[in-house]
């Protein structure tokens, strides 16, 4: 009997500028691995372009996220990695396509970054995708992967907490929505609305306020929260969403996602408000939701999109011109 060929894992190289552990290429590297890739991380700003080429030339893979202009120095590398027949695949996460949809330094270096690209994906929802095409980006919509840190809930614990929990970072209140929750705060003042990551704590005069800054281990502030409110001027499907819904909590969200009730005007989020108090108990649809979103084979499907990322001949004799270009003036 003929022995099964045995196949070499999928090796893969993520890049992405000041990575972090909740970066979304972390969270890919993680899916992949589960299924049974290999995943390398560089950063093109600290890796010298010998130790890049030793590099590409052991992976199958490039994955890039970038969230502005991309610099010469970048589109060199990237050309390089495709003039090894390495191919390119963009991830798409939220504030990426916004800024190529509406900055025009940055729609430029995307549709540049695009010629070398073999694939672009998002495991957000089908909005990114649809905005991603109006600019002439083709971008796939793949199953969602996400690095599960929280406990789901088993229905040990049916009391529904009236506490309202928003995320609202110090660095940028406007774009997570301080016009809409500082009238839900007055208007509400029977609720307690938990302010996490502002730092500057600039609602915690209002009596009905708990800022608590930024916050390491969310469990109690969990047990608090019996809705999540997120109204930002664009976004993909967010992890504390999906984590909120896991745990048994309503989500209110000005996209429209799987689980999510939707608003997007102050009369609609304060109406989904009523909605939430009026509510007999906590969201059992959401974890169910929750559970399919995360459930349905996520990790092997990227994997498998992955594996089928090819360059082409007019891809690689574009990334020569680049390639040479930026090699001839220094970049």
């Amino acid at each position: 009997m003929q022995e099964a060929i045995k196949r070499s894992p999928l090796n893969v190289l993520f890049v992405e500028p000041y990575r972090k552990k909740t970066s979304p290429v972390t969270t890919l590297a993680n899916a992949i691995e589960r299924a049974g890739a290999v995943a390398h991380f560089a950063d093109f700003s600290v890796i010298s372009t010998r130790e890049l080429i030793k590099l590409y030339l052991k992976i199958d893979v490039l994955v890039i996220q970038f969230y502005g202009v991309i610099d010469h120095y970048a589109k060199k590398q990237i050309a390089l990695a495709v003039l090894l027949g390495v191919p390119v695949v963009r991830n798409w996460a939220g504030t990426d396509v916004l800024k190529s949809i509406t900055e025009s330094d940055v729609a430029s270096t995307t549709l540049a970054i695009d010629k070398l690209t073999s694939m672009n994906v998002t495991t957000s929802h089908v909005g990114l995708v649809n905005e991603l095409n109006g600019i002439g980006i083709a971008c796939t919509l793949t199953k969602k992967v996400i690095d599960e840190s929280w406990e789901w809930f088993e229905g040990n614990n049916e009391v529904k907490p009236l506490g309202i929990l928003v995320y609202l970072p110090s660095s940028n209140r406007e774009f997570y929505g301080l016009k809409y929750l500082e009238k839900l705060i007055t208007n509400f003042q029977e609720l307690t609305f938990i302010i996490i990551a502002d730092n500057e704590h600039i609602l915690a005069n209002y009596d009905n306020v708990e800022s608590v800054g930024w916050v390491d281990d969310m469990q109690s502030i969990w047990e608090k929260t019996g809705l999540l409110v997120r109204m930002t001027e664009h976004d993909g499907y967010p992890r504390m969403a999906l984590e909120a819904l896991a745990r048994g909590k309503y989500v209110v969200h000005n996209n429209r996602l799987p689980g999510v009730w939707f608003a997007d005007t102050q009369e609609q989020l304060e109406e989904q408000v009523r909605r939430f108090i009026k509510a007999d108990d906590i969201n059992h649809e959401g974890v169910q939701i929750a559970k399919e979103e995360l459930n349905s084979g996520g990790e092997q499907a990227l994997y498998d999109l992955y594996l089928k990322a090819k360059t082409s001949i007019s891809q690689r004799f574009f990334a020569l011109i680049v390639f040479l270009k930026f090699y001839m003036k220094g970049a």
